[in-house]
């Protein structure tokens, strides 16, 4: 943010309309809010003039959102009326979201554009691959339990353009390029971790669920599903099984191969899935309880999974994982959501 150019605006609460610093005059005045006080900021940022909308009432969350500025003739991060990213904290499995019973394997939509979720049950498993695996380098280790305390869900597929393109229309998502692939149920591709940030904030504001970029253990631990073997096809991983090896030379539908035992699709090839985790010094220190990790080079080394449609066998075995630029987008990287239960 360029802070020399950002000014406190304008404030309200109720009827009433002042100009000033909102530091001073939110102090002054919070012990008189009886119904709902917003503030506008405005900043300009990435080559664009925007407005910071803050609003908040007694007994109820801040509420706080960014929009373009209107007849600003240059490029910047978000368009006109787009609305702030607003994130929730943590992880599927380790937040306590609605409380609500799903038996393990069912399906449901949140909304007619959501994407289909499957219910996951809670567990444990072997996190990483032994020393002895095939393809295996020294980020895959130490291998660990993890612990899932909680059920949670899970894409039954890798988002598609369909999916993502709703968001597109609602103004909340920036558009991405389908790399002459066609769009539909393909799997939504060029997206970076903002744009993975800014559906997963779309689609829990429109569903009124708690949805997320998995964290990498929520990601192997559905991957896996129950198994211990490189890949959950067993010992081996063949052309039949998934689009790996550039076979296709592009991606393909989503759903077109078998699942696996949680009834999830494409685990396997087809696009690289990000995950909220930073990559440092393999899984020294890492959580075990399916949260993420959040020290290293977050910005440099964010992890992401599964391999896509030009991968080798080794790629897409169940521990393999990339470090990738939180900013890079490529017609090989998607996304697949979690969402709390």
């Amino acid at each position: 943010m360029d802070c020399a150019s950002a000014t406190w605006d304008r404030h309200t609460r109720g009827s009433n309309t002042w100009y000033g610093n909102f530091a001073q005059n939110w102090k002054a005045d919070s012990a008189l809010l009886t119904d709902r006080y917003t503030t506008d900021f405005r900043f300009a940022a990435g080559g664009g003039v925007y407005l910071l909308k803050i609003e908040a009432g007694v007994g109820n969350p801040f509420t706080v959102a960014v929009e373009r500025e209107a007849g600003v003739a240059r490029s910047g991060l978000l368009p006109a009326g787009g609305v702030a990213i607003r994130l929730i904290a943590g992880s599927a499995s380790t937040t306590d979201a609605s409380g609500e019973t799903r038996r393990a394997g069912e399906t449901w939509k949140d909304c007619p554009n959501c994407p289909s979720m499957v219910a996951v049950p809670a567990g444990s498993f072997m996190m990483g691959s032994p020393a002895t695996e095939p393809g295996r380098l020294g980020s895959e280790g130490p291998r660990h339990v993890v612990t899932i305390g909680q059920p949670f869900a899970m894409g039954r597929y890798e988002v598609t353009f369909e999916e993502y393109d709703a968001c597109v229309g609602d103004g909340a998502c920036p558009a991405v390029n389908d790399g002459g692939w066609w769009r539909g149920r393909r799997p939504a591709v060029n997206l970076a971790v903002g744009h993975a940030q800014a559906y997963v904030s779309w689609l829990s504001r429109t569903s009124g669920q708690s949805y997320f970029i998995p964290s990498e253990a929520e990601w192997e631990y559905v991957a896996r599903a129950g198994t211990s073997t490189p890949w959950n096809t067993g010992a081996a991983v063949i052309a039949d099984d998934a689009n790996i090896l550039n076979q296709f030379g592009k991606t393909v539908v989503v759903g077109g191969y078998a699942p696996n035992a949680f009834g999830l699709y494409d685990t396997i090839g087809n696009v690289a899935e990000w995950t909220q985790d930073c990559m440092d010094t393999g899984y020294v220190g890492a959580p075990t309880d399916g949260s993420a990790a959040t020290s290293g080079d977050c910005d440099g080394q964010t992890a992401v999974r599964g391999g896509h449609f030009a991968s080798a066998p080794t790629a897409v075995r169940s521990a393999s994982r990339q470090p990738t630029p939180r900013a890079q987008s490529s017609n090989e990287t998607g996304l697949r959501v979690a969402r709390a239960l």
